[in-house]
């Protein structure tokens, strides 16, 4: 159908459908998968009524075991206390992507191509199937655990999200920062053509914020603990990939899906996705995501990809709707953006939002997956063996004439008229009616000569 819409409601009165969308056939789809700090308590818990989802995250939580690993996932979702520290936040961001990927993949949602932010690209090289599940993992897991030591040792580092364009960082923090502190801050990601996001120490950090405040100028402290993308970094790459090891690929990888790196702007071999030297150069290099999504709206059939016409965020909250928008109204690209999962809205409300658009536009969404939201729900079938589409007529089930249908139909009985003839036609109205004092006593009311008269 062109024309498509879509209502959420758990009882009648609070349904609102959303505005029409006309569908589209030519579409090109991305997933965008979010970095570090955008993580809370529970996030996505409300998606384990799927059961894909759960299954996935308990397929990783046995995965991780097998790397030594001592919590579980469901154990650390609800702990405030654990997702502050980054042994668990990189892991189970990780784990919560991954099983995004896997339950839109239910629903026949997939991507043309992925790019992540910072550690995202974790779940987006899994997505295209340049690393396998274990190996995912291996790179999340193994990151968080360096990263961990390395807070538990004092690391004295701290990451700021600013708007603020990433050539204009230098001479700002030289001009306004004492120069020890000027040279402990470096670009650690240029988000979009306004907004960047600095690492260094916590002292130089929190005096550059104090500063972007009273200039009016937005900045907000990431909850990470640590300056990734960074100098500060060097010092765990030996470890890191001491670690990582062997990694390996998916047994059936996603060929013509290709993947922006955010490492070097551009598309990746996915052969080196599935090595330890790009994961630790991935630690310590600047995010170029701004160059990314730049190159990512810009592919063609070259690349084996449709022209991008939406942008999907993996991810637990929709933390780069702001860098994208600014990415794409630099470079007039009229390109829609849905999320996945909001901080401040239940996650299977935000997940049937984000079905629900999808659906709109055109994309190729099973609803009967989107809403079997129970395994008791699997196989569902209709009541009566008809089509499930009841506008088409292709096919009569039920043949009837209109003088049968008219008195099958027919409107209750007037007390004055009676009933609509047979062959009613609206243009020459007639009813037909026995009128008898028994049936209407009031008629004794009207006596002309001792009989009951009608009524005109």
């Amino acid at each position: 159908m062109p024309w498509r819409t879509f209502t959420l409601a758990h009882t009648t009165p609070s349904m609102a459908y959303a505005k029409p969308v006309r569908s589209a056939s030519q579409l090109g789809l991305a997933f965008i998968f979010t970095g570090q700090g955008a993580h809370y308590v529970n996030m996505g818990i409300g998606l384990l009524a799927y059961p894909v989802f759960a299954r996935t995250l308990r397929h990783i939580d046995k995965t991780l075991a097998g790397l030594g690993c001592t919590w579980s996932i469901f154990d650390q979702l609800g702990s405030k206390t654990s997702l502050a520290r980054p042994e668990y936040q990189h892991a189970i961001s990780c784990a919560v992507q991954i099983a995004l990927v896997e339950l839109l993949r239910s629903f026949n949602v997939v991507a043309s191509a992925v790019l992540g932010h910072s550690s995202g690209e974790v779940a987006a090289a899994y997505t295209i199937g340049a690393l396998s599940l274990e190996s995912a993992c291996k790179v999340s897991y193994f990151r968080g655990q360096v990263s961990g030591r390395a807070v538990d040792a004092g690391s004295d580092g701290a990451m700021l999200s600013a708007n603020i364009a990433h050539d204009q960082v230098k001479a700002y923090v030289h001009r306004h920062l004492p120069a020890h502190l000027a040279t402990a801050v470096s670009v650690a990601c240029i988000n979009s053509p306004l907004n960047s996001t600095l690492a260094g120490r916590n002292e130089a950090i929190d005096a550059l914020k104090e500063k972007l405040d009273l200039d009016g100028v937005f900045a907000h402290k990431l909850d990470v603990g640590l300056g990734y993308h960074s100098k500060q970094m060097h010092g765990l790459a030996p470890e890191y990939r001491a670690l990582l090891g062997t990694l390996q690929g998916a047994d059936s990888p996603q060929k013509g899906v290709p993947m922006i790196s955010s490492v070097t702007g551009g598309v990746i071999d996915p052969a080196r996705l599935a090595t330890a030297e790009y994961w630790v150069d991935h630690l310590i290099s600047p995010v170029r995501f701004s160059q990314a999504v730049t190159n990512l709206v810009q592919l063609d059939a070259r690349h084996g990809s449709l022209a991008m016409t939406d942008l999907v965020e993996i991810g637990p909250h929709a933390a780069l709707k702001r860098p994208l928008r600014d990415i794409l109204d630099h470079g007039k690209h009229q390109i829609r953006y849905t999320p996945t999962l909001f901080r401040s809205k239940p996650a299977l409300e935000a997940m049937l939002e984000c079905a629900g658009t999808l659906h709109c536009y055109g994309y190729p969404v099973s609803v009967t997956a989107v809403n079997q939201q129970d395994a008791s729900q699997e196989g569902m079938h209709v009541l009566v063996d008809c089509p499930e589409y009841p506008f088409d007529h292709s096919k009569k089930y039920w043949r009837e004439s209109r003088l049968s249908c008219d008195y099958r139909l027919r409107a209750t009985t007037d007390e004055m008229l009676g009933i609509p003839a047979h062959d009613w036609n609206p243009l020459e109205p007639r009813w037909r009616q026995f009128l008898s004092v028994e049936k209407m006593p009031w008629l004794a009311g009207h006596l002309v000569r001792f009989l009951a008269a009608n009524i005109a």
